[in-house]
Formats: C-alpha cells, structure tokens, sequence
C-alpha cells in the first residue's frame, strides 16, 4: 500500500502570511464584488471580502495539496455523513493557517476590527448535533495528521431551524444561512452526478449474448458538488468536504404540462428541491420517512459514484456544455457527436447535440435532427420551437405554422409570438388572396384562426361571422369553437357565454354520432373548455355584479374532471370563492392543490382570503411561504409591508423591503411604505383639494404642450400616491404619465391599480389610449370594451359615458371596421344632440367612416351640420369628396366657392382669408388631379404673406409635396426654409406642438431638410418612427403621412420601382391624400394646360350615381 502524504518525506510546506498582500486583497474584494470603498461598504461586505481574501491563500495550498495526492495516489478515506456541524469557517481557517494574529492586526491597520468581522458569518447549517460535531471533528483531524480524504454529505439549503422572538412568542423559522452565499465554497458542475430513483430494471440480451441490465421507468435528480476546504493545523494541507446539490435534470417538462398533468410537469424540480431543503425532515408520517431515505441515498450514490469514477451521458452532455461555455465549442461538438454514434436512439442527447450545432452556425444539421426528434416525438418543444424558426427563414410558412401551433398548445414567450405573427402574415396574405377569389368556407376558417393567434380579434369576429351559413357540417362544431374564443377574447363577454352553449350542444350531439373514442374524448376536453371560457366570462361579470359569481362556480364544477387537468380550474376557483367571500371554501381547495398537486401557487389565494379577513397573522404566514417559492412574488412583499405598516413594526418593515431589494422586486406600492417611514403627507380630508389644484396647475399645461410641467409635477402626484397609495391616484398619476407621452411609465400604474381592483374602468380606458397609441388596436378595443362592461354593468353612467361611445367609434374606424364605426358615431351623436353635430373633429370622422360605407352624400350633410359658416363647410366638403374620390361632387363645390366668397364679402368686406382658403383647396385639387402646375399655382398664392405663420405648417408642408413631386425646386427649397424656420421658433417658446402628434414632428422635419439634409440624415430620421406614438385623434391605423415620406424618399433615392410597388400596397388599404398625390403624378395624365384648368375641367364632367364604394372609384374597377 502506497503512503499517504501525512507520512511521506515531502510534505506540503505552509507558507508564510504575507501582510500587505492581504490588505491588497481585501480592498481590490470590496472594490469588485461591490463598487466601494472600504469606507462605504457594509459589515456583510466587508466579511464577505476578507473571506474571499483568505479563500485565495487557502486555494493555493488546496491546489498544491491536491497535485500532491495525484502524485502519491494514496488510498482515500469517504467519510459520509448526514451532517457536519462545521463551526464559522473564518476563524476556523484563521487558526488553521496560523494566521489569525497577522490578520486581526492587517485589519486593524485597515480600520477594521476581526471580531466584529466573525460576528457576520452565520454558522454553516449542514449539522445540528453531536453526530455533525464528531463528524467535523474526525475531518478537522483527518486534514491535520495529513491522511488523504472527502467528507461527503448534504448542502442543505435551511439546515434545521432557528429560532425568534415575534410579538412575544418563539417562532422557529427557516435558518436561510446562504442568503448571501457562502464566500469559501466552490461550485464544481463539471463533476455533476445523475442519482435515479425507483424503477425497475430490464434485462436483454446484446449481440455478443451476454445479458444487459437496464434501470427503466426511474426518476432523477443531477446532483451537484460543492467543495469546502478544510484546513489542516499549520502544515499547509487542505482537503476537502464535498457537499452536493441536488437540482432537477430537466427544470419543466412541457409536454406533461401540455397534457394537463401539472404535477408531473414540475416533478423533477419538485423531487430535487425536497431533498437539499431541510436536514432530518420530520418523519412522523410516510413522506417524510421516503424523503430521508431519498436524501440518505442521494448523497451516498452521488459519492461512491465519483468515489469510483462512474461516469453517464448526462454527465457527458454537461462536459460538452462547459467546454463550450470556455470556448472550446470545435470539442464540445466533437464529444456530443460521438456520444450520439454510440447511443443513437437517445432523444437527450440528439436534442443536445442539435442545439450546441444551432447555436454554432450547424443549423443545416441541427435542422436535420430535430426533424427526426419531431417524427418520434410530435409535441417535442425545443424541435417544434427551432424548427418554426428554421422553417420561416426558409419561407416554409405552412411548415412553419404547424410545428407552432404545437408550441401554442403550451404557451411561447414574445419573442416566439413575434415569430408566429410574422409567420401568420404570410400565410394570410395568400389565404386571404385565395379566400376573395373563392369564398371557401374551410379557408375562412383557417384564416379566423391566424387572427385568433395573431391578437386579431375584431378582424377575426367579421371574418368567421361571414361563415356561419356556409361552414359546412363536419366543421360546425370548429366554427362555434372558434367563434366562442374569438369573443372571449375580445371582452364581448354575453356572446362568448351564449355562443359556447350553442358550442356545447353541437358537441354534445357529435359524441353521440361518432364512434372514434379518441376523438370523443377531445371532444369532451373541448366541452370542458366551453365551461372554462363561460366560468372566466361570469368572474368578469361578478365584479359588478357578485351574484354572477356563483354561476362561475357552477360552470367551474361541470368542468371539473379529479384528475391533475383542473389545476388551472381550481386556482380561478379559489379566487372566485375569495370574492364571494367564502373564506373556508378557498382554503379547502388551496389545501388541495398543495396538499395533492404541490401547487404552491395556491398560498396566494390564502394571502389574499387572509388580507380580506383583516388576519394579520393568515398574511405574514401566508405571505412567507409565498415567497420561500416564489422571492419574487410582489403581492406577498406589499400585503405584508403594509401589515407592518399598520402595526407600527418598522424593523420587520425594513427588513422585508431590503429582502424584495435584494430579489429585484421593484412596486410603487412597497416605495410608499418605505416612504412613509420617514415621510407624512397631506390630511386626508385635503387630497380632494389638493387633487383638483394640481389637474388645472400642472395636468391642463401638461395637455397643452408645456413639458416643463411634467417635470415639475411629477413629483408632487408622487408624493400624493406614496401618502395614500391606492387605485384611484395610481390611475391619477398614470394619467399624467399619459399626457406626457410616457407610456410605458402610465401603463405600469394603470395595470397595478388593476391588480388591486380589475374592474376599475377608468384604469382600463387608460390602459386602451396607451394601445391606440401604439397602434394596437385590437387591445386598445379590448381594454375600452371593458370600461364600457364595467361602467354599464355596475350602473354608474356619467358624463363620460358619449366619450367611451365616441372612442368606440374611432378604435372601430381604425380596425377598418366602418360598419360598426358608422353605428357608434350615430349612437354618440344621438346621446349628445346638438352638442353632438357641432363636434367638428368627431363630425368629420364620421363623415370619411359613411363615405367609406358609400354613403358620401350623407356625410356632407354631416358636415354642412358640423360647420355652420358655409364656406368652412366647403372646405371640409371639398377635402371629403377629395379624400374619396368624388371629383364631381368636388368639382361643384369648386365652382360655387367663389360666388359665396363675392356674396360674404359684400356684408364684412373682407374676403381675402376667404380667398386664400379657396386657393389652396384648389391646390390640393390640382394635387389630386395630377396637374402639379395648378397646384403650386394656387398653393403659393394662398401661402405668399403667410410663411411665418405657426398655424400655417400643414399647409407649407403640403406645398414643399407639390414642389418635390412636379419638381419646382427653388420654390420647394424656400418654403422648406420657412417651415424649418417655424418649427425652431416654437421649439424656442418652451410649448411642444408635437407632443400629442410625434409622427407628425418627422414628417415636417423630413419635408423641411429635403432640400438640404443627406439621404443618411433621413433615413436616420425616419428610423425614428419605430419609437414613435401614434398622434392623439387620429383614426388613420397607419400613418399614411409618413408612408408618404417614406416613398418620397425613395424616388429621391432613384427606388423608383420599390417606392411604386409600396404606394400600390398602401393605396389599396390607406388612400390618404398625400399618397394619391404621389400616385396621380405617376399614373394620370395632367388635365389641361390652361392657367387655371381645375374648375372648368371637373365643372364639364357628368355627375355620376353613388353606386360603389370610395375604393373603387378611386382605382376605377370593382
């Protein structure tokens, strides 16, 4: 037998300390790990730092200690033990190494004092008693005579308990000894184990007939090694106590959660998580004594394993990983591939294998073995999720669709719903291209589900409601499927529930004719679902109406199945019992999920029953197992600060906001409590006052374009918000966020003010604006449907309730659903009477939504109501009939304009603004026509002594368009000066014009540098739009201004192709009056060369019958 170092000649030397170099160190830790200087850091920092200090010195005898063993190859002792009640390390390893005397004196040097730095350590909670003492003891003697060993045990997470004093009572609660980590242990994942649980084993035979054993049917865990040093007394040596971890080998097992089996999705991490949690779990019952005999075999196996070099292809894969991880991916590939050759049916490693080749620019190949992952295994999640990918880069968008629905079924983050839109445009661009030329009911269909997927809901709506009496038979139950989630999803919550019992009926009828079991049994599931949907669509109503709550249990019952599938069910169920009031009812369920499914999701419900029963105590217990699963859960810290709160435990409240501080738990609530420690506001009886002060001081200037009164107001609605942080002043200040264009900032109060109260309707008509603004129509409409629910159901209808109307109306004209649009506005001019006609801006709305619904005739009688003076009347008609295409309707507003000039003019004698006006709508006509000549013509006229005039920009930005399309560059060149002119004046006034309008600022900003910015200065400034809101009150979806722009920019580029292609594309869906100014000089010829042909032109043409849609005529075909 070979020697042990302990009695070889040679054994490791201990160095000497050296002094300076420590206090080098010590200061370099505190600066790095966290950006202070010794002066500024706290006393965990500091012990953290002088413990990583004294961990480099223990390293360099542990390495050499090490090698040394390699060398003399020794026989090696296990020690294996339960426990290890190691002490503080600190001082231990000071006395080890002889060197506590040369350090307490560094540290005094620095400023510093030892003892205090000790005192920071919590004891390592890895033992409890006698055992744990002897066996520290055997492996402090082990090191100390030289004898080569490992101490083998359990890194457990909470060790036993500790115990405090609370409200004057012991309470034992979890020792969280690695809180801060533990600065002198080493993770070492590269020597990661697999322990396997249960099974069974199988038995075949190879083709040298020998018989092969194999563990079948086991769960497993991968366990992994955390090395502590232990320190032999003053002769250099340091072995080594290796305690392991266990974590799960796969974190969540999607295709069990896409079967309903929620258990089984987490099981793994459940299992892994249970052994390292506690050491001697109580094991008065069963599961206690299964989980310590799992925990005794863990560690045993994990040891004797790496005892006897065991190796395991999951190990392997974990090589690979870390090889690549150093960059060495040429071998880490090389290993995955043989490892591949010699277990090829092995799905792990193939799916291994192919991601480290996605990830390394293989995707050819990686492509290949996903697909033969897809073929065994239909519903895998990472191969449908790559091959999605690698299927739409390839332009394989039906391919690509089907491996994403598979992931739909479970659930893709943004970034793969980015990919699925983009994948959905495609197809429907060819679908809806197929479904116009033959109306096929299943295409129809196909494309309903595309919207579905794609948050297209109002689209969705019209599109599959097109189908009802065509959808053939076999597909009647998918229609009515279809259309329930179209309408649940759009907040049309009456609907949803009457068209899923229509759903639930047919299917009900189908089961009894068909005899395929498997398809019954989907056909029950989908039942369940039409009873899920209508369950969510009575919670919505229960909000302002309880007594439809108890229809939401009912439907929930009928859903009900015993089996893991109704988690999702009984979570909602607990909630609901939580708002009716039924305490008792949700803790039986939340016991159940807990007790029977591990779903600690459930102490929520608890958290909440408890804050609404004033349970002070059911909070703090509930809030603390909320988050010892979930740190991160921002409920569980407010709920609980706000017990602190008010019974003044500013200690505990302290301490729980630097616990959410050190998850990066971030809540305006949990800033208020904090605030509110130092701080007191305003009485109570004085915010309503105080309120109102600052709408008309700060919120009124904000809204008129003054930013400066963002800046200066902010602070004082936050203040207001931190002294009484409720719903109502969240939603107040989100509003003032709103104004001031800060979205993103508004929307984060509205939706915390919807987590305390979801049925808040002004935070929902919030939240709708912020998505109208963004573009997002569909979930701006979603939002406004339910402030209109909320506000209709709970009777509480103001003078708000014709705005809500008339924002229905836009939204409705922005989704380019202009039949719904026309009712809306009917209903908002019917609610506002005359009030309602004189909406200038509204009546001009409604005027393009009837044109466009062919009735343009009654939009200029809108009009003509709307705009009392007729000649602001002729304008708006003019602009109207112009937007749409009714040159003859124009032509004779053109006609008539003059005379009614002449005739004002003899009762004011002034007719020049009048004049001016006329000139430039027959400018824009010119545009319109294609006679460039005509337009500048009269566009200059009315224009001439007004190009310092700031409400004149429009006007000056549409002229510079006529002088870039018909090429008058001096002219052009001069009032693009004007306009640039204009707008550095009022940026100088301190009042931003474009606050509301942010498209529009770079739409003149790019008409004003035309003429003299680089084609890179704007594209850079186009590039803008991407950040960019949409204007306030515009109900066009796309900015046709800035498509304008856009084109124009590349004609100048020479792009002429590609920039007629793009008008093309937005003539057939937006026709605004910039775009078919391009599109006539490109496709009319110019009417008359005569001086001032517009008039005469259009007057000779015969009036034609309304008997086609604006689009038509625009475009002259059906």
């Amino acid at each position: 037998m070979k020697k042990s170092v302990a009695a070889s000649e040679k054994p490791v030397k201990a160095k000497e300390f050296d002094k300076e170099l420590f206090k080098r160190s010590v200061e370099y830790n505190v600066r790095t790990l966290y950006r202070k200087n010794l002066e500024e850091a706290d006393a965990q920092q500091i012990f953290q730092a002088v413990s990583y200090a004294i961990k480099d010195r223990i390293v360099e005898n542990w390495m050499e200690t090490q090698k040394a063993y390699e060398k003399e190859d020794p026989k090696m002792v296990y020690y294996m033990s339960m426990e290890f009640l190691m002490g503080r390390a600190l001082g231990n390893n000071l006395i080890n190494l002889k060197a506590y005397k040369p350090v307490a004196e560094a540290l005094e040097e620095l400023g510093l004092d030892l003892n205090l730095i000790e005192d920071q350590e919590p004891d390592a909670a890895l033992g409890n008693g006698g055992l744990g003492r002897l066996a520290a003891c055997f492996l402090d003697s082990l090191a100390t005579l030289g004898y080569p060993a490992y101490g083998c045990g359990i890194r457990y997470r909470y060790g036993m308990f500790k115990q405090e004093i609370r409200d004057g009572y012991q309470v034992e609660v979890p020792d969280n000894w690695l809180m801060n980590g533990n600065p002198f242990e080493l993770r070492r994942p590269e020597y990661a184990k697999i322990v396997k649980f249960g099974g069974y084993v199988s038995v075949h035979t190879d083709e040298n007939g020998r018989n092969v054993f194999t563990q079948e049917g086991y769960q497993s865990v991968k366990a992994i090694p955390f090395d502590f040093p232990i320190v032999g007394y003053g002769n250099g040596i340091v072995n080594t106590l290796r305690i392991w971890d266990a974590e799960p080998v796969e974190c969540f097992q999607l295709d069990s959660f896409d079967k309903g089996d929620y258990q089984k999705a987490v099981e793994q991490e459940n299992l892994a998580r249970n052994i390292v949690e506690v050491l001697y779990p109580n094991d008065n019952h069963y599961a206690g004594k299964e989980l310590r005999l799992k925990q005794q075999y863990f560690f045993i196996s994990a040891s004797v394993q790496e005892a006897l070099g065991i190796t395991h292809p999951v190990m392997e894969i974990c090589r690979a990983s870390l090889y690549e991880g150093k960059g060495q991916t040429a071998e880490a590939i090389t290993l995955l591939k043989k490892l591949s050759a010699k277990y090829p049916e092995d799905d792990l490693i193939a799916y291994n294998t192919a991601e480290i080749l996605w990830r390394n620019e293989g995707r050819v190949e990686a492509s290949a073995i996903y697909e033969s992952l897809r073929e065994k295994l239909p519903k895998h999640y990472m191969a449908n999720l790559r091959l999605t990918d690698w299927y739409y880069e390839q332009g394989n968008y039906k391919e690509a669709k089907k491996c994403a629905e598979e992931i739909l079924s479970v659930g893709g983050d943004d970034t793969f719903l980015e990919t699925l839109q983009k994948i959905n445009t495609e197809l429907e661009r060819e679908m809806k291209r197929e479904y116009a030329q033959n109306h096929d009911p299943g295409l129809g269909l196909d494309l309903g589900w595309c919207y579905l997927q794609d948050g297209r809901t109002d689209l969705g709506i019209r599109t599959v409601r097109e189908l009802e009496a065509k959808v053939p038979a076999d597909r009647r139950e998918e229609y009515l499927g279809l259309m329930t989630k179209l309408l649940a999803e759009a907040a049309e919550y009456e609907k949803a529930i009457s068209t899923a019992a229509k759903w639930e009926e047919s299917l009900e009828k189908k089961i009894l004719r068909d005899t395929d079991a498997e398809e019954e049994e989907k056909d029950r599931d989908r039942i369940r679902q039409s009873h899920m949907i209508r369950m969510q669509c009575y919670q919505a109503y229960g909000y302002v109406q309880p007594e439809k709550f108890a229809e939401a249990i009912a439907e929930a019952e009928k859903a009900e199945t015993g089996t893991p599938k109704d988690i999702g069910m009984l979570i909602e169920k607990a909630q609901i019992y939580v708002e009716m009031e039924e305490y008792e009812r949700c803790a039986e369920i939340s016991q159940k999920l807990i007790g029977d499914y591990q779903v600690y999701a459930a102490y929520a419900n608890e958290l909440e029953a408890a804050k609404r029963q004033w349970n002070a105590a059911g909070v703090i217990q509930n809030g603390r197992a909320c988050l010892n699963y979930f740190p991160t859960y921002v409920k569980a810290y407010e709920m609980m600060a706000k017990v602190y709160m008010d019974l003044t435990h500013p200690e505990e409240l302290k301490e729980l906001l630097q616990q959410a501080k050190d998850n990066n738990v971030k809540s305006v609530i949990l800033d208020a409590y904090e605030w509110q420690l130092t701080n007191t506001g305003l009485p109570q009886e004085q915010m309503n006052d105080a309120i109102d002060k600052f709408r008309k001081e700060y919120l009124s200037k904000l809204e008129a374009g003054k930013t400066i009164f963002y800046r200066r107001g902010l602070p004082i609605i936050t203040e207001y918000l931190y002294a009484y942080p409720c719903e109502f002043l969240l939603v107040e200040r989100g509003d003032f966020h709103n104004a001031a264009g800060c979205l993103e900032a508004a929307k984060a109060d509205y939706e915390k003010a919807l987590s305390t109260n979801p049925a808040n309707p002004f935070a929902w008509k919030g939240l709708a604006r912020i998505h109208r603004c963004r573009g997002k129509y569909d979930e701006a409409m979603i939002c406004l449907r339910k402030c209109v629910f909320f506000y209709e159901k709970s009777g509480t209808q103001n003078h708000a309730w014709p705005e809500l109307i008339a924002e229905q109306a836009e939204i409705y004209f922005l989704l380019g659903n202009t039949e719904m649009a026309e009712q809306f506005y009917r209903r908002y001019r019917e609610m506002t009477g005359s009030a309602g006609e004189r909406d200038r801006n509204r009546m001009r709305d409604f005027a393009r939504c009837l044109a466009c619904n062919d009735k343009t005739t009654e939009g200029l009688k809108v009009l003509e109501k709307a705009f009392v003076n007729v000649l602001d009347a002729a304008g708006e008609k003019l602009d109207l009939c112009v937007w749409c295409g009714e040159k003859t309707i124009a032509g004779n507003i053109l006609t008539l304009w003059p005379e009614k000039i002449e005739l004002i003019g003899k009762n004011t004698g002034n007719t020049q603004e009048y004049f001016e006006d006329y000139f430039f709508h027959l400018g824009w006509y010119g545009l319109i026509c294609g006679s460039g000549k005509v337009a500048i013509k009269n566009m200059d006229k009315a224009l001439i002594f007004h190009k310092e005039d700031l409400s004149k920009k429009d006007d000056i930005a549409d002229l510079i368009l006529a002088c870039i399309l018909y090429g008058d560059e001096k002219k052009g060149a001069d009032y693009a000066q004007a306009l640039k002119a204009c707008m550095e004046r009022e940026d100088k006034s301190g009042k931003d014009v474009y606050l509301k309008y942010p498209k529009l600022r770079i739409v003149h900003e790019y008409l004003a540098g035309y003429y003299t910015a680089t084609d890179e200065e704007q594209d850079t400034l186009l590039q803008l739009d991407k950040d960019c809101s949409f204007c306030h009150g515009c109900v066009h979806p796309v900015c046709e201004e800035l498509e304008m722009v856009r084109i124009l920019q590349m004609l100048k580029k020479g792009r002429e192709k590609e920039a007629l292609e793009r008008l093309k594309e937005q003539m057939q869906e937006h026709p605004g009056m910039g775009l078919q100014a391009i599109w006539h000089r490109y496709h009319s010829e110019q009417v008359t060369n005569d001086t001032d042909p517009a008039v005469a032109a259009f007057h000779k043409e015969k009036p034609q019958p309304e008997k086609r849609g604006f689009w038509q005529r625009l475009f002259g075909k059906k």
